[in-house]
């Protein structure tokens, strides 16, 4: 999981130009980015869907 969490912090700066934070805590994964943006969630969720992966999503504002 840790190389494509790699490969997408680097697609998502290279194409937004923006940092994607990534955590990783005991009640599991989240990334967070800071300031919201409707392309790179749906960037995230078109990357992971592809590698077949499922997201749960949060939103805190």
């Amino acid at each position: 999981m840790l190389n494509i969490v790699i490969d997408l912090k680097k697609k998502i700066k290279e194409n937004f130009g923006i940092e994607l934070h990534f955590h990783d805590t005991c009640g599991g994964m989240y990334f967070s980015v800071d300031e919201k943006n409707e392309q790179v969630s749906e960037y995230i969720e078109n990357y992971f869907k592809e590698r077949e992966k499922k997201l749960k999503y949060r939103q805190t504002d």
